[in-house]
């Protein structure tokens, strides 16, 4: 190894002397240059100067001139120089003026006031481009004369690029690679079948395998079907069905899946019912979904509509002998109903002497239905004013001329005002002794006009109280319903 000499202690390999050499001429030479450098010049009176030399330029922005540096000097704005332009060079840290400058004012001119500016002509940004591009060529005449070897060891010698190797280690033993050839179909030509489990156990986020289970191999030859061909796959994958294209039903609708479900909701729901054959006009903000399961059209709009599961295919069932007065709740599901009773007063004559006459009174159940709120719209009901049907089974339980009333009222938004209403009492007939059935009472509401919002539903059946006991008038299968007309 050779040390260059002043050159903080660079050391090159011993075959690269000429190298060593250079670098401690070149050291050399800046010793030789490291002399004293001189301040700025003391401008006399209404004078100002420049670098004319190649030292003094490359001194600018340093704050000291090299010495060497020579500079010029002129007269400010406003004077004019009396003689020859004067010249200072740098000698030993001082100024040596070879011709000193004398200016006076010019005729007219103002004279400067003491302690003014004196502009000094400096580029500092050209000389430190010039001294970076200097330093750029500096290295890379370094590089060319060291050559390329030595410039990689010391530039590059952290990396170690990858030997390629045709063996690997597995456990600590060399095991050969294989082709390509032998890695997809073997020595043979045929399917490869799968490795042997790795030493290594897998562990499981839920658990370890039983001791038993993890010691048996996962593959044998004699036991695992080996996979299929690379030309078997192929066939299989060309053999197999291939899904349809899939289909939108309006442009965008991939782009957007919640705007396609609604507008299958919205065909299903138009479908069904024929809306635009029958002339429906659709609603303002519709929500298809919630239409399509709320089903409005033909279906029993009421709740409960046979609270005591009684058949009218059958005749009403006897009521047992001296049952008392009791809750009608109790008797069955009457949820959605409001229940309340109005007591009649007694009947003038018509009792055998001695017998007491029976009190009666009126059980009333009702129910108001809220159109909206069960799936029909107000562009519906307002202009296109579909039928709505009301229906109601009771009993002749012969109690008295009338056991059974109903009361329907379609009312407004206000859930007061009724914009129509129908009413009926019966049966028409008279009290007998025939057989106990049931009467049947229907209504279609039909051209009510604009408003209708909630149908309100009554039907009121006669109890009598008999020293027999308590004797009723049942009703059941009530019903109002929205139907679309043809």
């Amino acid at each position: 190894m050779v040390k260059a000499p002043g050159c903080l202690g660079l050391r090159w390999p011993s075959g690269y002397l000429p190298t060593a050499l250079f670098f401690a001429a070149l050291c050399g030479s800046g010793a030789v240059l490291r002399r004293k450098d001189c301040q700025f010049p003391d401008a006399s009176d209404h004078t100002t100067y420049k670098c004319v030399s190649p030292v003094c330029k490359l001194s600018l922005g340093s704050g000291t001139f090299k010495a060497g540096s020579m500079v010029q000097h002129f007269c400010e704005a406003g004077y004019v120089l009396a003689g020859h332009p004067g010249v200072s060079v740098c000698k030993g840290g001082q100024w040596s003026v070879l011709k000193p400058v004398v200016c006076k004012p010019l005729a007219g001119s103002p004279v400067p006031r003491p302690g003014s500016v004196i502009a000094v002509s400096s580029i500092p940004m050209v000389a430190a481009a010039s001294v970076t591009a200097s330093a750029l060529l500096l290295v890379a005449m370094v590089c060319v004369l060291v050559g390329p070897k030595p410039c990689s060891y010391w530039c590059w010698r952290w990396y170690e690029p990858m030997q390629e190797s045709e063996v690997s280690t597995v456990d600590s033993c060399p095991v050969p690679l294989p082709s390509y050839e032998e890695a997809v179909y073997g020595s043979q030509g045929g399917p490869v079948p799968p490795a042997p489990p790795a030493p290594t156990p897998l562990v499981l986020s839920r658990g370890l395998a039983p001791p038993s289970e993890a010691a048996e191999p996962c593959w044998s030859p004699e036991a695992a079907t080996p996979p299929p061909s690379y030309q078997e796959s192929q066939a299989a994958a060309a053999a197999r069905p291939t899904a349809p294209p899939a289909r939108f039903l309006f442009p965008g609708a991939a782009k957007d899946p919640c705007r396609a479900q609604e507008r299958s909701w919205q065909q299903q729901f138009e479908g069904a019912w024929e809306l635009g054959r029958r002339g429906v006009p659709p609603p303002r903000d519709p929500n298809w979904k919630a239409l399509g399961q709320r089903k409005p059209f033909e279906r029993n709009l009421l709740r409960s509509p046979n609270p005591e599961g009684v058949n009218i295919s059958e005749p009403a069932p006897r009521q047992p002998p001296n049952s008392p007065r009791g809750p009608l709740e109790s008797l069955g599901d009457f949820s959605g109903w409001a229940i309340s009773t109005e007591e009649l007063p007694p009947l003038a004559g018509g009792t055998k002497p001695g017998s007491a006459a029976p009190r009666f009174s009126w059980c009333i159940k009702q129910q108001r239905v809220d159109l909206l709120a069960e799936g029909l719209w107000e562009e519906l009901l307002d202009s296109y004013q579909p039928n709505i049907t009301v229906m109601d089974w009771y009993e002749d339980s012969r109690l008295a001329e009338t056991v059974y009333q109903l009361h329907v009222r379609l009312l407004a938004a206000d859930g007061q005002t009724a914009l129509q209403e129908f009413h009926h009492q019966g049966p028409e007939h008279g009290a007998s002794q025939e057989k106990k059935n049931w009467c049947h009472v229907s209504h279609v509401f039909h051209g009510y006009g604009p408003g209708v919002r909630h149908v309100h539903f009554q039907h009121r059946t006669l109890d009598a109280e008999t020293p027999g006991g308590l004797r009723r008038t049942r009703a059941t299968d009530s019903s109002v319903s929205v139907q679309l007309r043809d």
